[in-house]
């Protein structure tokens, strides 16, 4: 009788837990907080492991419900990392796009048709979005160094042309 009591007060503790635990996991299944909610959902599952058996028959049904639960979060997750994906791979490839045309114009003197372009593409640039951690910095290296070529040629030229003027100048009041 005493162990049957005992065995008793375990399942209904364990019912306890893992009833609370499908509770919150239903809470958690539209969360958009992905690391956190991630990390929080193992360690429920954890505690679901360590909560022991809940009685015949129940134990799989809270199992059955909990497990689907966070199957709808990890998938949500799953779809939102695989767009992300797959808008950072379409950035990518304009980003690209966008770097050669910035660097068939770096030797450009038009400086003011080209000086134009150039904000043009650095506003696309800007328009693309993000493409990825282990690309961009390496595709703005290139879209920019194409661009600060250019400012940089523009720059010495009106220099030079200014110092002409000088000179000129100086020439005619001398």
């Amino acid at each position: 009788l005493k162990i049957y009591e005992d065995n008793q007060a375990r399942f209904s503790e364990a019912k306890r837990i893992k009833t609370e635990l499908l509770e919150e996991s239903r809470k958690l299944e539209d969360s958009k907080t992905w690391a956190k909610t991630s990390k929080r959902i193992q360690e429920m599952q954890k505690i679901w492991r360590e909560a022991g058996f809940a009685g015949q028959g129940i134990d799989q049904e809270l199992w059955e419900e909990f497990s689907k639960s966070n199957d709808i979060f990890f998938n949500r997750q799953n779809e939102f990392f695989d767009q992300r994906q797959e808008l950072q791979a379409e950035a990518e490839e304009q980003k690209e796009l966008l770097i050669a045309e910035a660097e068939s114009h770096k030797e450009s003197s038009e400086w003011k048709e080209t000086s134009a372009k150039m904000r043009e593409l650095m506003d696309k640039w800007k328009e693309v979005g993000f493409a990825s951690r282990e690309v961009e910095d390496e595709l703005w290296e290139r879209f920019n160094g194409a661009r600060q070529h250019f400012y940089q040629r523009q720059h010495e030229h009106f220099d030079e042309m200014r110092e002409r003027h000088a000179k000129a100048k100086e020439i005619k009041e001398g």
